[in-house]
């Protein structure tokens, strides 16, 4: 078993829901154009929850539902354990996500609340839980409709669908359904980060955790060692001075923009080398200036140096 950070799971979460309050706002009086995004939304929806249980199994694979698998003996021989962990997760998910929507609702919410899905079926002591997945496991029925039998009702719809029930063959995606049925994702959403962030279980990375993360992400040149151009305080989690070693002289344009982007956001005095938006990656810059603003890098310098009377 290893850690599994919150962080990683609530930002995969919030990327989702950025992303359907974006659709949302993109519905309009075109009927065909709110189906298409009502099949994105189911997307990202569905996308989402894969990607937390595949974050969790990965790093507590004790907690996959079944006790045995099968390894062909190619695999078993030619790829390592972390590889092999890693397929066996994906087989599952895909299973599990070839099925039955409330079956993946209740075993994501087993996974991160700790839940048995017996206890989860009772009602009473869980009921907001409960409809929110009868919701959800609605509207993936509407879904499979809307893409295998152009809209109407497949044979079982009347007794699968418990609560977005419809008197009419031909099912009615207006704008108004399709948005609740997104509101309704939201909510679920809502749900797991409130789950995610009780449970003692998950971890929350610190600020130097995070600062890690993204220095590995933003640089891959082996003179671009993290701990080569910062001092840490690990007890206070803090950048307490920048470091000049040798090795900066080697770096290309490129990283020397980033670098010294770092610096001014650490020491304002510092100042940013100027550039051209044609020579820098621009998702690289807004995913530095999103991670220094949340883990609020600019207080580092004046945190690890009080000004004292």
């Amino acid at each position: 078993m290893s850690i599994v950070y919150s962080n990683d799971l609530l930002s995969s979460i919030d990327r989702s829901v950025n992303k359907l309050h974006e659709i949302i706002s993109k519905l309009s009086d075109d009927n065909l154009i709110n189906q298409g995004l009502f099949l994105m939304s189911t997307t990202f929806f569905e996308a989402t929850l894969r990607d937390v249980m595949n974050k969790i199994l990965i790093s507590n694979p004790e907690k996959l539902k079944k006790d045995n698998f099968t390894i062909n003996k190619y695999d078993l021989s030619s790829l390592g354990d972390s590889i092999i962990l890693k397929n066996v997760i994906e087989n599952e998910l895909f299973n599990l996500f070839k099925g039955n929507v409330k079956e993946q609702l209740i075993y994501i919410i087993e996974l991160i609340a700790n839940i048995k899905s017996s206890n989860l079926k009772n009602k009473s002591k869980n009921e907001e839980i409960i409809n929110v997945i009868i919701k959800c496991s609605d509207i993936s029925i509407y879904r499979n409709c809307l893409v295998h039998n152009l809209g109407e009702k497949s044979k079982n719809f009347d007794e699968s669908v418990q609560y977005y029930i419809s008197e009419d063959n031909k099912l009615n995606f207006s704008t108004q359904l399709i948005k609740i049925f997104i509101e309704d994702y939201l909510s679920f959403f809502k749900m797991l980060k409130e789950k995610i962030q009780k449970n003692s279980e998950f971890k929350e990375k610190t600020r130097l955790e995070r600062l890690r993360q993204l220095w590995d992400d933003c640089f891959g040149s082996p003179l671009l060692n993290f701990d080569d151009y910062w001092l840490t305080d690990i007890k206070q989690d803090l950048i307490v001075k920048i470091k000049y070693p040798d090795s900066e002289h080697g770096l290309s344009s490129s990283e020397r923009i980033y670098l010294s982007i770092w610096r001014h956001q650490y020491y304002n005095s510092i100042k940013t080398e100027e550039f051209l938006l044609c020579s820098v990656d621009e998702n690289k810059l807004y995913k530095i200036y999103k991670v220094l603003s949340e883990v609020e890098f600019y207080y580092m310098y004046q945190q690890a140096n009080p000004i004292r009377n």
